[in-house]
């Protein structure tokens, strides 16, 4: 859990680490635009991430972010895998949120698990599986809180990417 207070102080230090870099590889065109968005010029390269689209996903990518202003949005945003932990964050929110009519809590992702979460928690209204998504940026605009139990990380892709979208 962060704060948008804390985010925004990550941001500003992970924006003046980078700025003093000779040379910036990005594995997220998300952040590579992010940077962009914000006119912050830095020398680019980027790396793709390896794993080809499923087009069968593009039914997702309609979805308006248009939640109710007065909701606290909470967003995790991940492959749906046992590493990630999303186990943890579902547990967490049935024993402190469940009941909540404020909070609002967004899964984005697919993976092995997706189906099993589904039902386990599909009870719950205010607990919403979209499944994959290629416009995560406009859920994290959208979002006051990011949400991550990850066990590893090699590069936080998705921190990086709601510490940029201020989340």
């Amino acid at each position: 859990l962060f704060s948008k207070y804390f985010s925004i102080i990550l941001e500003k230090l992970h924006i003046f680490s980078i700025q003093r870099l000779s040379k910036v590889i990005f594995v997220s065109n998300s952040i590579l635009e992010n940077f962009k968005q914000k006119k912050i010029n830095l020398p680019e390269n980027n790396i793709y991430n390896g794993v080809k689209k499923n087009d069968s996903h593009d039914k997702y990518n309609n979805i308006k972010v248009n939640f109710p202003s007065k909701k606290v949005i909470w967003v995790s945003a991940s492959p749906i895998i046992q590493r990630k932990r999303l186990d943890l964050i579902l547990k967490y929110w049935v024993l402190n949120k469940k009941n909540s009519e404020k909070d609002i809590l967004i899964i984005l992702g697919d993976g092995p698990l997706l189906n099993k979460f589904k039902k386990e928690f599909s009870y719950f209204k205010n607990i919403i599986f979209l499944g994959h998504q290629s416009n995560v940026n406009n859920f994290l605009k959208r979002a006051d809180i990011f949400l991550t139990f990850s066990e590893a990380e090699g590069y936080p892709n998705s921190l990086m990417e709601a510490f940029t979208n201020g989340c």
